[in-house]
């Protein structure tokens, strides 16, 4: 009775390892794990974005928002403003879209 047992439970869990792999977008996709994602899937958090690629979460720079002080600002925001001891000179970090790509310019 043993014997025909442990066969039987080396089918099903080389079934349930097949199946496992058979329920992603395609056969030869890697899935991310942590994050749950597919190869090419992108989540954005603050200022980074990460991307699934070969099934590893790779970082990169957001390019939509501008990034100061490790915080994530959309475009047409002030970053900072001051103004000078004299009451007169301002200066100013803005956040601006150039294209479809956020930057920083200084306005003084």
């Amino acid at each position: 009775m043993k014997i025909a047992v442990v066969p039987l439970f080396i089918i099903l869990y080389a079934l349930s390892a097949h199946f496992s792999e058979v329920r992603g977008k395609k056969s030869n996709e890697k899935k991310c794990t942590e994050l749950k994602g597919f190869d090419g899937d992108s989540h954005t958090e603050g200022c980074l974005r990460q991307t699934c690629k070969n099934g590893v979460w790779r970082a990169s720079l957001e390019e939509t928002v501008c990034c100061y002080d490790r915080q994530a600002y959309t475009p047409d925001t002030t970053i900072i403003a001051t103004t000078a001891q004299d009451g007169c000179t301002t200066f100013s970090i803005e956040c601006r879209l150039d294209g479809s790509k956020a930057k920083m310019i200084i306005q003084v």
